[in-house]
């Protein structure tokens, strides 16, 4: 039985599915331990917390955490996010599952995040401005590489912990760039494709600007390999063309070629955009192709 557990455990990390039905056999085989793994967790967190606004559970087996919001207001997924965050400090796995009761419902511009008790939880408490700060501690605790969060099943809406979190304030605040650009760099982007939206969401937010452009670039460079051209973005100042020959300088041949892409679409399209172009644009977009 004991090994029959750890087998259970360990598998779970990677079939979270698998590891529950084989639980709840060795529960049906008398193993009290079992059982208390399917209720309490390991015993390294406390099961339970009672807040002035929330009240939480966390199981650490079986991934899960549950929040629920007694109060919609900023105090109350201020408490939610604090649970969190310690929980996470004292090594609680990052790919969890949440299991939220909130009357709040609301979601970022992505569309292609899913709708999950997660998404819906972070939007929620991205409403907060205040609590940005909080949220970007969580966001740094979360981020996992090559890691997913258990809201969904492991598929193309798969994204790593810290995933809602991380957009909604690079949506929101240009002060949460550097963020952005840290979670575009562990991103795996060949298991995860959230990011392609995310590139227009930005866009529609800020802009293309000079400012912001770096950040783009990430955004873009950390894309799957089947992203496609992003819409509604131009390269028609020579300012914006040097924001992109320095935010490319030190990339590979590949990577520039990629970037190129999903700014421009097709080599014909860049010819035609290069062609209407008057000096000195002109002569940046030239420089792009050296």
């Amino acid at each position: 039985m004991d090994f029959f557990l750890y087998v259970a455990l360990h598998i779970g990390q990677i079939e979270p599915v698998k590891r529950k039905l084989y639980l709840e056999l060795a529960v049906q085989l008398g193993s009290d331990q079992s059982s208390a793994y399917l209720t309490k967790g390991s015993g390294h967190f406390e099961a339970g917390y009672a807040g002035s606004l929330m009240s939480g559970k966390a199981n650490d087996i079986m991934q899960s955490i549950e929040i629920r919001i007694d109060s919609e207001e900023e105090a109350a997924y201020r408490e939610a996010l604090e649970y969190i965050c310690g929980l996470l400090r004292l090594g609680f796995p990052q790919a969890y599952q949440l299991k939220l009761k909130s009357t709040g419902k609301h979601w970022l511009p992505v569309p292609s995040l899913a709708k999950s008790k997660l998404h819906q939880f972070f939007a929620n408490a991205l409403q907060y401005e205040a609590l940005f700060p909080l949220l970007a501690e969580y966001a740094e605790l979360a981020m996992k590489e090559f890691a997913w969060y258990g809201d969904v099943e492991s598929g193309v809406k798969s994204v790593m912990p810290g995933t809602y979190a991380v957009f909604g304030l690079g949506l929101y605040s240009d002060a949460y760039f550097p963020q952005v650009r840290r979670y575009m760099e562990l991103v795996d982007s060949e298991h995860q494709s959230a990011q392609d939206g995310y590139a227009e969401a930005f866009i529609e937010s800020h802009g293309l600007n000079v400012g912001g452009m770096l950040t783009f670039v990430s955004i873009l460079l950390a894309g799957n390999d089947m992203a496609k051209p992003v819409k509604g973005i131009a390269i028609n100042t020579p300012e914006l063309a040097d924001a992109l020959i320095m935010a490319l300088e030190d990339k590979a041949d590949h990577q520039r070629e990629f970037v190129i892409y999903r700014i421009f679409g097709s080599e014909k399209k860049f010819a035609a955009a290069l062609k209407q172009a008057s000096s000195p644009l002109k002569e940046r977009l030239e420089a792009l192709m050296k």
